[in-house]
């Protein structure tokens, strides 16, 4: 009923086509599934800077996919966090695992910025993905406490790739039990630079991590 009142006072349109009555119908949610996923190693690739970070999975490349962007937005910056279903489906289509993870972690938001914008949209894609490794039978299992952002920094959108390293310099803390030997697959929105994940990969590594990989929906 209330949802039923919500949807008359408050209609919502396909970011696409402009469809009434979800943020991506079925045709252009079916036509964005054709999408080719970004892998990248960094293992292989030559660096200029320590990464710690080892595989990059992105369902999809940013500035290529316009109504990507606006869901994107939607999720992260108008609070549609139904918007989580979406991206469970999407991770069900794209996503062909042959590796299975110790650990499934969302990057952190600070306490004072996830009281701010009400929930970390990491967690929600973390959650969803838990979900589906499950349906998979997958023994991986989800860890959204002891990976900690301990200090409040500026937001990485208005920074460049120097100002954003020196932003989260000693952002993050683990405060769980040894990682020695464990997989982990962290979970983001979106990859610009990637110093958010390094930094974050570096904690994990140092507290005995042998494999650290990313998933995010887009790649900047």
């Amino acid at each position: 009923m209330l949802k039923n009142i919500k949807d008359i006072l408050f209609p919502i349109f396909c970011v696409d086509c402009g469809k009434e009555g979800s943020f991506c119908c079925k045709d252009c949610l079916d036509k964005i599934k054709k999408n080719e996923l970004i892998e990248i190693d960094f293992r292989l690739k030559k660096q200029e800077r320590a990464i710690y970070l080892d595989n990059l999975i992105a369902l999809f490349d940013y500035k290529k996919n316009q109504e990507v962007q606006e869901l994107i937005h939607l999720f992260k910056y108008e609070y549609c966090e139904e918007l989580g279903d979406l991206w469970q489906e999407l991770y069900r289509s794209l996503l062909k695992f042959d590796f299975e993870y110790d650990l499934i972690i969302p990057v952190p938001l600070h306490k004072k910025r996830q009281r701010e914008r009400g929930f970390n949209q990491s967690e929600i894609l973390a959650d969803k993905l838990l979900k589906e490794f499950k349906m998979r039978e997958f023994k991986t299992n989800l860890n959204i406490l002891d990976l900690k952002r301990v200090r409040y920094t500026s937001q990485q959108i208005h920074l460049g790739g120097k100002e954003r390293e020196k932003n989260l310099k000693d952002a993050f803390k683990w405060v769980g039990d040894s990682l020695k030997g464990k997989s982990i697959l962290l979970i983001d929105d979106v990859y610009t630079t990637g110093t958010t994940l390094n930094e974050s990969s570096k904690i994990l590594k140092n507290r005995g991590a042998s494999r650290v990989d990313c998933l995010v929906l887009a790649k900047d």
